[in-house]
C-alpha cells in the first residue's frame, strides 16, 4: 500500500480504490456494473452445481387420474376429470430421473426449485403436493393414496424413526376465505420431524395467506425448498413464485428444518399430487447443491432477501401415525 492509498504491484500495475468484490446486493456507486458482471458470472458456477432431474415416469391412483406429456421429460399435465361439484379423491406419483446430481462426492444438496402451475384461473378444487427430503425407506412408510385432501399421502409408520429426513406436504386452498386478514387463499404447510430424544415425530404446521390480489393460487411459477446449510441446526424455507398482477413475486409460505446431509443423498426424486377435480402442470426439477460438503447454500440468502412473506400461524403437537 503506498502513500496515495493505492496497492502496488510487480510489473509496476497500480489497483487504485482498492479490489472490487461481487456483493449480495450490488451497491449504487460507480463500481455497482463491475459488482453486476462478477455476480452473474458466479452465479453461472452456482448453476454448474444446479443440475437438473428430468420427467420419467409416473403412477395414477384412481379411476379419474390421467397424465398427459406435453414436452416429454420436461412438462406434464397432471389431470383429474371428476366434476368440481362433486370431487373424488384421486393421486399421481411423479418421478424423477435423477442420475446428475452426485453421490459421495462430497457435493451437499441443499434444496430444489419445482416449476409448477397449480391450475387455471377459477379452479376450486384444494390440491396438495407431497415431497420428502433426506434418507427415508418408503417401505418402512405408510403411503395413502386417491385419499381425503387432509390424509398424509407419506407418513411414517409407527415405531419407525428417520432422523436424517424430513416429510411435507403442502395444501392449496383455491377458494378466497374473506374472514382472513388480510382476505385471500390460505396455504397449509405440514412439515413431519423425527425428534430423536422423545423417540416420537413431531409435526410442524404453518399456515399462510396468499392475498387475494394475487387473483388464485394458480398463477404459480414455482415452488423451491431451500436450507442454509447442512445441519439440522440452521434454517430452512418454502417459497412459492407468484405470477400474479401485483409486485410481490417471491412468497415464504413456511420456515422449515434443515436436513442434515448424508452424502449418497440423491436428491428429491419423486412428488406426490393429490386433488380431487382439475389440473397441474410440473416441470423437470432442479437441484440445488453446494459444491463441498461445509459450503453454505447462496440461494437461501439471495431467496430471503427477496422475499415476502406470508406466514399467519405456526403450530407443533405429536405425530398420531395411522397404524
Amino acid at each position: 500500500m503506498n502513500a496515495s492509498g493505492n496497492m502496488d504491484f510487480a510489473g509496476n500495475l497500480t489497483a487504485r480504490g482498492g479490489i472490487d468484490i461481487p456483493l449480495d446486493v450490488s451497491p449504487i456507486t460507480s463500481t455497482s456494473g463491475i459488482n453486476r458482471l462478477l455476480a452473474s458470472g458466479l452465479s453461472v458456477v452456482s448453476e454448474a452445481f444446479s443440475p437438473q432431474s428430468y420427467l420419467s415416469s409416473f403412477k395414477t391412483y384412481g379411476d379419474n387420474v390421467s397424465v398427459q406429456q406435453p414436452v416429454p421429460g420436461m412438462c406434464w399435465q397432471l389431470f383429474n376429470s371428476a366434476s368440481p361439484l362433486a370431487p373424488v379423491p384421486g393421486t399421481v406419483e411423479v418421478n424423477y430421473l435423477s442420475p446428475f446430481v452426485g453421490v459421495n462426492n462430497y457435493s451437499g444438496w441443499r434444496g430444489f426449485l419445482l416449476p409448477v402451475m397449480l391450475g387455471t384461473n377459477g379452479e376450486r378444487t384444494p390440491r396438495k403436493l407431497t415431497f420428502y427430503v433426506g434418507s427415508l425407506s418408503l417401505f418402512e412408510c405408510v403411503v395413502s393414496t386417491a385419499a381425503d385432501i387432509d390424509t398424509f399421502t407419506v407418513s411414517p409408520r409407527n415405531g419407525t424413526g428417520f432422523p436424517f429426513a424430513r416429510i411435507f406436504d403442502v395444501t392449496f386452498y383455491m377458494i378466497k376465505d374473506s374472514t382472513l386478514s388480510p382476505e385471500g387463499y390460505p396455504v397449509r404447510v405440514r412439515e413431519l420431524i423425527y425428534d430423536k430424544e422423545s423417540a416420537r415425530y413431531m409435526l410442524h404446521t404453518t399456515v399462510s395467506v396468499i392475498p387475494s390480489f394475487n387473483t388464485n393460487p394458480s398463477c404459480n411459477m414455482f415452488i423451491s425448498y431451500q436450507q442454509a446449510n447442512l445441519s439440522a441446526a440452521n434454517p430452512a424455507g418454502l417459497w412459492i413464485g407468484s405470477n400474479g398482477y401485483d409486485g410481490q413475486r417471491l412468497l415464504r409460505i413456511a420456515d422449515l428444518h434443515a436436513v442434515r446431509d448424508t452424502f449418497g443423498y440423491m436428491g428429491r426424486n419423486n412428488i406426490y399430487w393429490d386433488c380431487g377435480a382439475g389440473m397441474i402442470y410440473l416441470g423437470a426439477l432442479r437441484h440445488i447443491l453446494a459444491p463441498g460438503n461445509s459450503q453454505p447454500n447462496g440461494a437461501y440468502y439471495a431467496f430471503k432477501s427477496l422475499e415476502t412473506r406470508l406466514i399467519q400461524s405456526t403450530s407443533t403437537e405429536e405425530f398420531i401415525s395411522y397404524e
